[in-house]
C-alpha cells in the first residue's frame, strides 16, 4: 500500500463521517478484519494467489497506520 492509498483511505473515512481518530481506527480495524475473514476462507479452500499476499501486506500497513494514529492521539 502506497502513500496515495493511505490518503485515499483517509479521504473515504472523512466522506463517511469518521471525524475522530477513534472512528478512523475502528474503520481500519474493520477493514483488516474483513480482509482476514476473506484470507481465512481462501486458506481453508487451499487457494493462494499473489492477491492474497497483497492483502496480507495491506493488513500489515493498516496495522501500522493504526499504531501511528493511536500514538498521535496520545501525544
Amino acid at each position: 500500500m502506497e502513500d496515495k492509498d493511505i490518503i485515499a483511505l483517509a479521504t473515504i473515512a472523512k466522506r463517511r463521517g469518521y471525524g475522530s481518530i477513534e472512528a478512523v481506527t475502528a474503520y481500519l480495524e474493520d477493514l483488516i478484519n474483513r480482509n482476514e475473514v476473506y484470507l481465512s476462507s481462501r486458506r481453508q479452500r487451499r487457494i493462494h494467489t499473489g492477491y492474497d499476499d497483497s492483502l496480507s501486506q495491506d493488513n500489515a500497513v493498516l496495522a501500522m497506520a493504526i499504531v501511528l494514529l493511536e500514538s498521535t492521539q496520545q501525544s
